[in-house]
């Protein structure tokens, strides 16, 4: 084929011009009745199409607004138990080594009677009760 400057090209399969399809295609008459319908059809998956891109978009923004929201939720938690871990922490550079040393043992042996008491062992029920 000639191009419009008049010189011979060839094209590959895949590098057809864009005209060629155009002229494999069969003329349709816009009055016909399948022409309409086809538009019709079409027409309605363009809509549906748009309709279905509008509620994915309500539904992110909705799930943005609602995680914004949680993480606010959680940044300001965390700043409530930063504030609190230095309270304690202060609390505690204040404290003499050996009241430290007491209070840590105190909660050793308070934290162990009761893994103890809430053991199975000591609150099992009798057998056949819970039947």
């Amino acid at each position: 084929p000639l191009g419009k400057s008049g010189i011979k090209f060839t094209c590959s399969v895949g590098m057809m011009p864009s005209d060629h399809r155009s002229k494999s295609k069969k003329t349709v008459d816009k009055n016909s009745n399948e022409y309409r319908v086809r538009r019709e059809r079409n027409n309605i998956a363009v809509r549906k199409s748009r309709d279905k891109a509008k509620q994915r978009n309500v539904e992110t923004q909705q799930k943005v607004l609602e995680l914004t929201t949680d993480n606010e939720r959680l940044r300001k938690r965390v700043e409530q138990l930063t504030r609190e871990l230095e309270t304690l922490r202060g609390i505690f550079r204040q404290l003499p080594e050996s009241s430290l040393v007491k209070a840590m043992g105190v909660q050793k042996l308070s934290s162990s009677s009761r893994a103890a008491s809430s053991s199975p062992l000591t609150s099992a029920s009798p057998a056949g009760a819970g039947d």
